[in-house]
């Protein structure tokens, strides 16, 4: 019972810990994670307290409060060193895979965000080309024109003359 103790007061630590170093914007689903499973070890770590000052030493004393956690210890399974401490552990190590598969896909959205904006920035560039190049197309047009109808006038004046 004593190792099972040290067991969930060093998995509680090594929560406390962890909780710290969460950067606020940790997604909500780590949070409800660690949440969980911090419920879980301090309901454990109830258990444990009452065992304790329920424990009575006289020579025919129950022994239900050490079973009772025993039991809780065991969650069903078995009772092996280090068990919280181990599922903490593989938790942190679901939790940081999660999040680098997070940033990954981040990652390739902004490159996929960032590729879509150079396109549409290139085509308005494009687009740019062709209006400037329309616009001195017409302009050269307007000036061919006004040309023509100022040599027309001269012609006229002359005749006129």
């Amino acid at each position: 019972m004593d190792y099972q103790l040290d067991d969930i007061l060093a998995t509680l630590k090594a929560i406390a810990i962890f909780v710290s170093g969460l950067p606020p914007e940790a997604s909500r689903e780590v949070k409800e994670k660690v949440e969980e499973f911090t419920d879980k070890l301090n309901n454990l770590y109830g258990i444990y307290l009452k065992s304790i000052a329920e424990l009575d030493t006289s020579v025919n004393a129950s022994t239900q409060p050490i079973t009772d956690a025993i039991n809780a210890y065991k969650d069903g399974g078995f009772s092996m060193p280090q068990k919280y401490l181990r599922k903490f552990k593989k938790l942190k190590q679901e939790i940081h895979n999660d999040s680098q598969d997070r940033r990954a896909e981040e990652t390739e959205e902004q490159r996929n965000n960032a590729i879509v904006g150079h396109l549409a920035q290139r085509g308005q560039e494009r687009r740019d080309e062709e209006t400037e190049k329309q616009r001195n197309s017409r302009l050269a047009v307007m000036g061919q024109g006004s040309q023509q109808s100022r040599t027309e006038e001269t012609e006229e004046q002359r005749n006129n003359d």
